[in-house]
């Protein structure tokens, strides 16, 4: 969008100048940006939108580009910065799903879920890009991936706990349930940064 470059320049230098703010998360619907489309699971569950934000076949090495850019300039000022990969896509708004199989009386079982060689498949490049962003003590990484596919089901990836509860409330954006789900590591102590253990020595 038009004023997206100055308002995120606003946001990066606000969180460099504030010194109580030490760790910046970062995460996003990277495979939306990345590949600028919708999400199709391939098993009914298909996204209807507006077009893309931006269709410039350069658009991925800008982006790259600048996921490169805010974190070095982020952990240059001392700060430390989690990189939060890709959330599995559903494919469908999972509340409302979840409604409408009960009013039908369907029940929802392990079919409830997506292929996961599908979400590697359509986050390969936003793995690359984040891959990319380099190497630091002070950047740490983590997978929702890790958490939500290939373990409850093998090959799938899941949208509900096991006791029914959904992860999404609504077609791509985690639930406080689904947070707490895919990310744990982000509910522990984070290790201390590097830069800032060195400052107080």
């Amino acid at each position: 969008q038009r004023h997206c470059s100055a308002f995120n320049r606003r946001v990066l230098d606000y969180l460099i100048a504030e010194p109580d703010i030490t760790t910046v998360a970062l995460g996003a619907r990277w495979a939306y940006y990345i590949e600028r489309s919708f999400y199709d699971n391939q098993e009914g569950g298909v996204e209807i939108g507006p077009e893309a934000l931006w269709n410039n076949p350069r658009s991925v090495s800008r982006f790259s580009e600048a996921v490169q850019k805010v974190v070095s300039e982020l952990v240059a000022n001392g700060k430390q910065v989690v990189l939060i990969y890709p959330v599995p896509e559903p494919g469908w708004d999972i509340p409302r799903y979840m409604v409408h199989a009960d009013m039908l009386g369907i029940k929802l079982d392990d079919a409830f879920s997506a292929s996961h060689a599908h979400f590697k498949a359509r986050n390969r490049r936003a793995y690359q890009i984040l891959d990319s962003a380099g190497t630091h003590p002070d950047i740490i990484r983590v997978y929702p991936e890790k958490q939500m596919c290939n373990i409850a089901i093998p090959g799938r990836c899941v949208f509900m706990t096991e006791a029914g509860i959904p992860l999404y409330f609504d077609d791509d954006h985690l639930s406080i349930a689904g947070a707490r789900y895919a990310l744990p590591d982000l509910e522990k102590p984070l290790p201390a940064s590097r830069q800032k253990a060195q400052s107080n020595r």
